[in-house]
């Protein structure tokens, strides 16, 4: 997905991927694309993240324990009781 995007990216420059949430690679990633910049915006938690989810277009869920009715609620639930 990182590699498509950076593809991607080449062509509409001031695209952004905001990657969010616990994955156990995410310092890996951190790490090997830190020279990107501002290309890419990393995990928000709380109301952070319910805005980046408002101000995004696309919402791609590569999650393998998690589909997407389950995220759904996860996400309606933190809204109705603002955790």
């Amino acid at each position: 997905m990182i590699r498509s995007f950076l593809a991607y990216h080449q062509k509409y420059e001031n695209s952004e991927l905001h990657i969010v949430g616990k994955g156990a690679f995410g310092e890996v990633l951190k790490k090997k694309y830190e020279s990107y910049g501002s290309v890419f915006r990393w995990t928000k938690y709380g109301d952070d993240l319910l805005n980046v989810y408002r101000q995004n277009h696309v919402l791609i869920l590569p999650s393998t324990y998690m589909n997407l009715g389950d995220w759904l609620l996860t996400r309606l639930w933190q809204r109705v009781c603002q955790c």
